[in-house]
Formats: C-alpha cells, structure tokens, sequence
C-alpha cells in the first residue's frame, strides 16, 4: 500500500477505533439490563434466595458471587460504581448476633477499623430470612465511597458493600429481600 492512501486511510482508522472505544463506554452502565434478560431478578447462594437489582450484574462462583453496577465511561475513567458482595462463613457456622451483639459487633467494627474503615452508624433490619445486622463505615479520604457490613442473623452469609452512596437503597433491599431456599423452588 503506498503512503498517500495509508494517509488517507489513518483518520478513518482512528475515528472508527475511537467510535469502538466510545461504544464500549456507553455499554457498560447496560451490563445489569443483559444480566436480567438472560438470567432474571434472582440467584441462588448458599442456601438462599436473593434478589439482584435492576441495574446490577452477577460476576463470580454461586458459592461467592459479587454484583456490581457502573456509570458511564467506568472502564477508563474513575466512574461511580456499586458492588454487593456475598460473603459465606468458611465453616459454613451461622452468625448469632442475637446472643452476643456486642462481642460479633466489636468484632465487625475492629475487622474493619484494621482495614482503616471509620463507623458511621449502625442500622438493623427485618429481612424475608431474619434480622439484619448493618455497620456502615466511612472509606478514608481518595478511595471509592462508602462500605457497609450486614450479618444475617442465624445464617453462615454476610453481604459487604462498596461503592457511591446513590446505590444503598439497592444494597438495603438487597438485604432485605434476602430468603432462605431450597434449589428446587429457586428454579421456578
């Protein structure tokens, strides 16, 4: 190929590549809307039944599976995101936060302190399995938002937060639409 049409080819080249790229950036804010097409508003870990938000998708083993949402433009740029994550027990033990709160809370909150998380608040909630056990921290300065712990009482999960404050009511209904199940009625 000679130089001139080489020249003349470049611009085109490097506009239909940085259209691909701009194609790209505006597709991952979808991912969650192609997840729920193919796989519907649930999945099914560890023994419960738990709902996915709308703009969520899953990535992940069954066993841990970790839901994330993105705005425009995340894979280049710091873009706000939201991340749910399903942590299991590695024994499998259940939590009892009723019977001693303030040894599994100290518990939680020096975890997370030793991660130089700071305590916000603390928030319980009913959920469709029992109650929810929720420490909210403060990211130090620079890093991504916010975190957030929840324990599901008399159960082995735990479902972390990490991201931008305008998803936590999708994290909170998360939570609170958490139900114990059996494989069979998850496939319904």
């Amino acid at each position: 190929m000679s130089h001139s049409k080489l020249a003349q080819r470049a611009p085109l080249m490097l506009g239909a590549l940085l259209s691909g790229f701009i194609i790209i950036l505006a597709a991952v804010p979808f991912l969650g809307f192609g997840w729920h097409l193919i796989h519907g508003s649930f999945l099914f870990s560890n023994g419960f039944l738990i709902p996915v938000p709308n703009k969520f998708y899953v990535v992940g083993d069954v066993r841990q599976p970790t839901m994330w949402t993105h705005t425009f433009g995340t894979p280049l740029f710091k873009g706000r995101f939201g991340m749910i994550g399903i942590v299991p027990r590695l024994a499998g033990d259940k939590f009892t936060m009723e019977n001693d709160f303030e040894i599994s809370s100290a518990r939680i909150i020096a975890m997370a302190q030793d991660e130089g998380l700071i305590l916000r608040s603390r928030r319980t909630l009913s959920t469709a399995t029992n109650v929810a056990f929720c420490f909210e921290f403060s990211e130090p300065v620079g890093r991504y938002g916010i975190t957030i712990r929840c324990v599901i009482d008399d159960t082995p999960i735990m479902m972390i937060y990490g991201g931008d404050e305008r998803f936590l009511s999708d994290f909170y209904s998360t939570v609170q639409g958490t139900a114990r199940t059996r494989p069979s009625e998850a496939r319904r």
